[in-house]
C-alpha cells in the first residue's frame, strides 16, 4: 500500500529495504574479486598457441569497462573471477 500524501511517501521510500548491491548479488557474501596481472591475463586468456593483445589494448578494454578489472597505483589489473564468469 502506497500512501497519498507526499509526506508519507517520502517517509514510506526512506524507510523501505532496497534489494543486495550488484556487488553481493543476493549471496550472503560479496563476490571476491581475483585481481592478476596483464601478462598473466594473457598467458591465462590465449594460451601459449594464441596471439594475445598487447597490454595497451588490454587497459584501454578495462577503461571502457570490456574487460573487467581496476587501475592500482600505476599498475592495471583484471579480475579474472568475473572475467571467467562472463565468458
Amino acid at each position: 500500500m502506497r500512501p497519498d500524501d507526499e509526506a508519507e511517501l517520502i517517509k514510506w521510500v526512506a524507510s523501505e529495504t532496497y534489494p543486495p548491491s550488484a556487488t553481493t548479488r543476493g549471496m550472503e557474501h560479496p563476490v571476491k574479486k581475483e585481481l592478476i596481472k596483464i601478462s598473466d591475463f594473457q598467458r591465462r586468456r590465449w594460451g601459449g598457441g594464441g596471439t594475445p593483445l598487447c597490454p595497451q589494448a588490454i587497459r584501454n578494454h578495462i577503461r571502457n569497462g570490456t574487460v573487467p578489472g581496476e587501475q592500482i597505483g600505476k599498475l592495471w589489473y583484471v579480475d579474472w573471477a568475473a572475467f571467467s564468469r562472463s565468458i
